[in-house]
């Protein structure tokens, strides 16, 4: 039987990683959990209770139901990011625009000896800055590099200390990655792009 398809008083099935024993059933009661390191009350959760030393065992399906129900609380952000690098490698400048609660900010900035995919990443780590401490994050980008890096893993070889940095930020929130077709009418889209381009020629200068 699955973990998830136990009710209160069935016998959980797996021995107490405390003290061996194998009575240990299911209570399904109101409980306080934490989720990210933030304690929140959840009216019917379903935990393990070991009836010989007391100790609880979390079951992981669980832990997941948890999470959704906290990030159901949290705000939501619509963050939209772009990078642009001409010539590439050049100078390049990224641009970042985050929506909370109808609230716009933008932010934008420009390097020297820059590569494209370099600016698209760090837009979104400029964005990502920007959220509140957890949060219900919808990113959209037109870069095909960093949707399916970020949706599907792989070895990120190059730009190892970006991704470390969205890795880093991306722990504390919900995150749905959507990807924008460039240069295509979409109103957000457009804006960012003016963004990166316009950092990017005020670092460059007068032609």
């Amino acid at each position: 039987m699955r973990h998830n398809d136990l009710a209160a008083g069935d016998l959980l099935g797996d021995a107490c990683a405390y003290c061996n024993s194998a009575q240990v059933y299911i209570e399904v009661s109101p409980r306080h959990v934490t989720v990210l390191n933030t304690g929140i009350l959840i009216q019917d959760a379903k935990v393990g209770v070991c009836r010989n030393c007391k100790e609880i065992t979390v079951l992981p399906k669980e832990v997941a139901r948890w999470r959704k129900l906290f990030f159901e609380q949290c705000p939501e952000m619509h963050l939209y990011v772009d990078g642009a690098c001409s010539p590439n490698p050049g100078t390049g400048g990224w641009g970042a625009i985050a929506v909370v609660n109808e609230q716009e900010t933008q932010r934008s900035g420009a390097e020297k000896h820059t590569t494209n995919n370099r600016m698209e990443l760090t837009a979104l780590i400029e964005g990502l800055s920007l959220a509140p401490d957890h949060a219900r994050i919808t990113v959209y980008s037109d870069s095909q590099y960093v949707i399916r890096t970020a949706k599907y893993g792989g070895q990120r070889i190059a730009n190892k200390d970006l991704w470390k940095k969205v890795k880093a930020l991306i722990k504390a929130h919900q995150i749905t990655w959507v990807h924008v077709p460039g240069h295509s009418g979409h109103l957000m889209n457009d804006r960012v792009d003016q963004l990166a381009r316009t950092a990017a020629a005020v670092l460059k200068g007068p032609s």
